[in-house]
């Protein structure tokens, strides 16, 4: 069996705009898999499509460039079977998929955005089958 495809999403933060009400538009996630919205504009709607066994990394940008936005936490949503194991944490935001063959989760990924807070996205991770 062929070695699963690792990945890296980038989470793309417009700092300028963001706020509670805009997030699923001004956090941004691509990835190296060709993975997409399913609502193009959506990132709330961002799938990533894995293998088990694949490493996905998250690392996080500013559009407008300069530093200071960081990963608080990423947590998986009620429900499924924590496809993901271990989960993504500091300092590495690094994950694998284990054990899983066909399933989609949900987790939650939260930033801090220096002064302006908090905000949460919701994206998904589907596992394909052998």
């Amino acid at each position: 069996m062929p070695q699963p495809k690792d990945i890296t999403v980038t989470v793309t933060v417009d700092t300028e705009t963001i706020t509670q009400a805009n997030v699923n538009t001004t956090i941004v996630l691509t990835d190296d898999n060709n993975d997409h919205d399913n609502t193009p504009g959506d990132s709330s709607t961002f799938d990533i499509i894995a293998n088990d066994g694949a490493t996905i990394t998250f690392q996080i940008a500013q559009k407008n460039g300069g530093t200071g936005v960081s990963f608080v936490s990423f947590d998986k949503e009620p429900g499924g079977s924590a496809i993901m194991d271990p989960l993504p944490s500091s300092p590495n935001w690094v994950g694998t998929i284990n054990g899983a063959q066909e399933a989609t989760e949900s987790y939650s990924i939260t930033i801090d955005v220096p002064n302006k807070g908090q905000f949460t996205l919701d994206p998904k991770i589907d596992i394909k089958g052998p």
